[in-house]
């Protein structure tokens, strides 16, 4: 899950992410977004769409990340889940 080489390239590309992780309550949140920055291996700044159209920024520990995924690599996996129940 967490792979330094390739957040880099998503920050270079600025590449949309999902993840989760857990608040400081332990709750679990998922946003999707963008990420700013990688600080010093261990915590992303992300900028966080949320549903009203608003932009926040959240950090969020490595400790406390629970899923990260790049928006091209759930596309792909939603397309080739399509294929399987077209061709069933």
């Amino acid at each position: 899950m967490w792979d330094s080489l390739r957040i880099r390239e998503w920050i270079a590309r600025g590449e949309r992410v999902y993840l989760a992780y857990l608040q400081g309550d332990g709750r679990p949140v998922e946003v999707g977004g963008t990420i700013l920055n990688l600080v010093d291996d261990d915590a992303l700044i992300v900028r966080a769409r949320t549903g009203l159209g608003l932009d926040r920024t959240v950090v969020v520990h490595r400790h406390r990340l629970l899923y990260l995924e790049s928006l091209s690599d759930r596309l792909t996996h939603f397309a080739r889940e399509e294929f399987l129940l077209d061709t069933r």
